[in-house]
């Protein structure tokens, strides 16, 4: 979304053995392939790189030592594992939304919604 100027990672403080077939599926919807990533354990040293971190869905602040978390976020979004299409995209869709509101309060143009404009991407429903 953010071009060069954003580096994403994503890591668990108890990360399962694969990423979920259903995550692939929703992102990929987007254009995006996540396929050949892999579930990776949140370290302190991620946290270190970070400019900013988020917890999500998660008991994150219960699991790690408390200074790791300083400065973070919490973002207030269910973890879809064992659920349906539906709910993966829904929160793919609330982190998009996260991240948006993050980008357009830092100034970095979102770049997936302007090539989804240029390429015709529709949201997808839940069925």
């Amino acid at each position: 979304m953010g071009g060069d100027r954003v580096v994403a990672e994503s890591a668990g403080v108890s990360p399962g053995d694969k990423v979920a077939p259903k995550a692939v599926e929703v992102m990929t919807e987007l254009g995006i392939d996540i396929s050949g990533q892999r579930p990776k354990m949140l370290t302190r040293d991620a946290l270190d790189r970070a400019d900013r971190s988020f917890t999500m869905g998660c008991d994150a602040r219960d699991l790690c030592p408390a200074p790791w978390l300083g400065g973070s976020g919490a973002w207030e979004i269910d973890d879809p594992v064992g659920q349906g299409i539906g709910k993966y995209r829904e929160v793919r869709d609330d982190i998009r939304r996260h991240l948006e509101r993050l980008f357009k309060d830092e100034d970095i143009p979102d770049l997936l919604s302007q090539r989804e404009k240029r390429k015709g991407f529709r949201k997808h429903r839940a069925r």
